[in-house]
């Protein structure tokens, strides 16, 4: 799935007008297009949001004369295949830790979601994949991957 304007759940709930948990069960009914990232790092798509903040209007969700705010801005920028810290620490083989120094630290790009985890382009963290060791191995201790 190609994100235009990806947004986290808090701001998915803010645009619909609801709370963030409600977010996430529309998100698992499938009501919302999105891409869930770890157990509570979500991404949702901006315009998906919109739509149903629309039909939540219409219900007897808020007032009729509320209109959804549509007018927040997604804070991300467009991603064409977003993953998270788990399924990048498998691609990297090393620790979620680790992959999140190494974007604290910045050298990995990523876009942290709320307190729920980061996003980050697969292709970015191909780059960093290590090059398979040719030869013997060396003694003393290993190298740390950070």
């Amino acid at each position: 799935m190609d994100f235009r304007e990806p947004i986290d759940v808090n701001r998915a709930a803010e645009i619909i007008g609801c709370k963030s948990n409600y977010v996430r069960v529309l998100f698992d009914a499938g009501r919302l297009d999105g891409k869930k990232l770890t157990d509570r790092a979500i991404l949702i798509e901006r315009q998906s949001a919109i739509a149903h903040a629309k039909d939540f209007a219409k219900s007897a969700g808020r007032p009729r004369s509320a209109k959804p705010n549509t007018r927040l801005r997604a804070t991300l920028p467009p991603l064409k295949d977003p993953i998270g810290t788990p399924e990048a620490a498998e691609i990297l083989g090393c620790s979620v830790d680790n992959v999140c120094k190494m974007l604290q630290a910045g050298r990995m790009i990523g876009y942290k979601l709320s307190l729920q985890g980061w996003a980050i382009e697969r292709r970015e963290v191909l780059k960093h994949v290590p090059a398979e060791v040719v030869g013997r191995p060396r003694g003393g201790t290993p190298r740390a991957f950070f």
